[in-house]
């Protein structure tokens, strides 16, 4: 059995993925319900949830491998890679711009970072 799968009941879901992560097989993340991804790449990278508390510390991912389980690794697992989940002429275009760069703050600061333009479909539909 996976190590993801073993950890699976006594962690966060994000410690299945980061688990698997680990043992390089593609994993995404997806949720039923509206969820801020930014919050979701805080998750991953600093192993610290909404209660403030760690789990996990060492499954800890870096942010381009949180940005990938969100859109890439996402595309991939419902077979549209070739038409999203990355910014590629030819693909969908739905993405954010974000005020700051979150590789270059604390890391625990990610889901407080300003969006300042959404895009849907090659049309921006937001603009702070």
């Amino acid at each position: 059995m996976p190590i993801g799968l073993r950890l699976a009941p006594r962690h966060s879901r994000l410690a299945m993925a980061s688990s698997l992560q680990w043992e390089r097989t593609p994993t995404f993340a997806g949720w039923s319900e509206p969820f801020d991804p930014r919050m979701a790449i805080q998750a991953q990278v600093t192993r610290t949830g909404f209660n403030g508390e760690t789990g996990g510390a060492d499954r800890r991912i870096s942010v381009d491998e949180a940005i990938k389980v969100g859109t890439l690794n996402g595309a991939y697992n419902t077979h549209e890679e070739g038409i999203k989940g990355s910014i590629t002429p030819g693909k969908l275009a739905d993405y954010v711009v974000l005020a700051k760069d979150p590789h270059t703050i604390t890391p625990s600061k990610i889901k407080d970072v300003q969006i300042v333009r959404t895009v849907e479909g090659g049309n921006t539909v937001y603009q702070a």
